[in-house]
């Protein structure tokens, strides 16, 4: 390994901690993140693919290629913080603790197959695309061009918000005000207006 990569390598441990137990394909990792409200930190997501070892309170999360790491679900389930579902192959984003236990523990699941589609309230629409991209048919300007999750909260620039539900036909978005914004999903050609 190069001097670049070392460095690169030291970067990445400065912003998180990473420990892991390897046992075949299963590895168990440990991350520490930054402030949940703070967007410049380091993102402590762990993004992946529902596998099929998924269960009620486990989740099978295939990580960089064929490595799973096992997620309980348990306590992010009795805060109703696993939001979109789990369906085998549907990505998926993760934040975490270790337990003393030595099992990782989440404290956020999103579906992010879930969270694509087009959504829309009184007065706004927008849809959530692959790759960061939120597109709009409404001619005037758009509030959102971008999107991402970081440490767990969905970031549309220039707002922030918690992701408190997340259905088949409905999304609840909560900023760190309190502020609570209801949207449901729309189907395509659809605009908040009209039906």
């Amino acid at each position: 390994m190069g001097m670049k990569h070392l460095g690169i390598l030291a970067v990445a441990l400065a912003a998180f901690v990473v420990a892991g137990c390897f046992d075949g394909n299963r590895k168990t990792v440990l991350i520490v993140g930054e402030s949940l409200e703070d967007t410049t930190s380091a993102d402590s997501t762990i993004y992946g693919r529902c596998g099929l070892g998924t269960a009620m309170n486990t989740l099978e999360l295939v990580v960089q290629g064929s490595d799973t790491i096992e997620v309980s679900l348990v306590s992010a389930n009795d805060s109703n913080d696993v939001v979109g579902g789990l369906s085998v192959g549907d990505s998926m984003a993760v934040t975490g603790y270790m337990a003393a236990d030595g099992c990782l523990n989440a404290t956020k699941a999103i579906n992010l197959t879930s969270l694509l589609g087009k959504w829309g309230s009184i007065g706004q629409t927008f849809e959530l695309c692959e790759g960061g991209v939120v597109k709009s048919d409404a001619i005037e300007q758009m509030k959102y061009t971008s999107w991402k999750i970081h440490n767990g909260l969905l970031v549309l620039p220039p707002d922030t918000f918690d992701i408190s539900v997340l259905g088949a036909d409905s999304l609840r978005l909560v900023k760190p005000d309190g502020s609570v914004f209801g949207l449901r999903r729309m189907p395509s050609g659809e605009t908040a207006g009209r039906k």
